[in-house]
């Protein structure tokens, strides 16, 4: 069904619900619209593909509830990831990072694509969000991954020199991290072209959207929090955490010190010991200096 034909039916349909639809604009690719319900509202946005196939977006409706309950009425199948598109299931790139809430340690960020032949093969073996695996879990899937998907994946990374002085000219994490995943994502698109890109969403929508607009215009972009429960970000999310682990590891043993994951449990006593044993204009290569760490040291 075209987009208008599909809008009029849509409206109706929801209007019959005891919705109220506002403010129609037509935005790259499709129709944009805001929908309100008993003092619930959002932005429900809606494309059509080169197939003449129909997606929706719920990722600028903000209340998890309200995306639920207008999936039902729409009749979108229920999904973890309410707020993603409805055809989450077709050939698109997933995206995720690891290492940016790590005070040692490289940031990575990956992007696997996953058609219908790689999905079901990833069911299979398991794969889910990486902060839900153990580390020897995520090492050994992220090597099966690798396999499934016969190259159309990326995995783009900085270690912590390079993240220093990026951040330094930056001088903002979540411009640095949409630049970063914009790498990784880009270089999937170098080999595979597809008009649907899932991200787990990290900060204002604009920020990716604006990165990957020069890279391709064509890209349906959808930025939305948990997306892990899409099994090709969820199978990013693996490959950026396994690809991080294995720089700590390296990290550790170059420096001959047990350097501590996350930002927390000692850390900071960590820290310290390496500032004491190599010098502070040392701690460049193993740490992200714009965490508060840095100064309490």
């Amino acid at each position: 069904m075209a987009l208008k034909g599909y809008l009029l039916s849509l409206r109706s349909k929801l209007q019959g619900l005891g919705c109220e639809l506002t403010d129609e604009k037509p935005i790259a690719y499709g129709v944009q619209i805001r929908v309100e319900s008993a003092g619930q509202q959002g932005l429900l946005r809606l494309y059509e593909n080169k197939k003449g196939e129909i997606r929706v977006d719920f990722s600028q409706i903000r209340d998890r509830d309200f995306a639920e309950r207008l999936a039902r009425w729409i009749g979108v199948p229920d999904h973890p990831a309410t707020k993603d598109t409805l055809h989450i299931d077709g050939d698109l790139i997933g995206a995720d990072e690891s290492g940016k809430g790590d005070y040692f340690g490289p940031l990575v960020c990956a992007a696997v694509y996953v058609g219908s032949s790689q999905l079901g093969a990833l069911q299979s073996l398991g794969v889910r969000d990486s902060k839900a695996l153990s580390n020897s879990a995520v090492l050994r899937l992220s090597c099966e991954i690798v396999d499934c998907c016969r190259g159309l994946f990326s995995v783009f990374e900085l270690m912590p020199a390079e993240y220093n002085q990026r951040y330094a000219q930056v001088g903002n994490l979540n411009r640095l991290l949409a630049w970063s995943h914009a790498q990784s994502i880009q270089e999937v698109l170098r080999k595979v072209h597809v008009e649907q890109v899932v991200v787990d969403q990290f900060a204002a929508a604009a920020l990716l959207e604006r990165e990957l607009a020069g890279i391709d215009a064509s890209i349906h972009l959808t930025q939305v929090p948990r997306a892990e429960a899409v099994p090709a970000v969820a199978a990013a999310s693996i490959l950026a955490r396994a690809r991080y682990l294995r720089r700590m590891d390296e990290l550790s043993r170059q420096f001959e010190l047990d350097l501590p994951k996350g930002a927390a449990n000692g850390v900071l006593q960590a820290a310290r010991l390496f500032v004491k044993r190599y010098g502070r204009d040392e701690l460049h290569r193993v740490a992200k200096l714009h965490f508060k760490t840095t100064g309490q040291i």
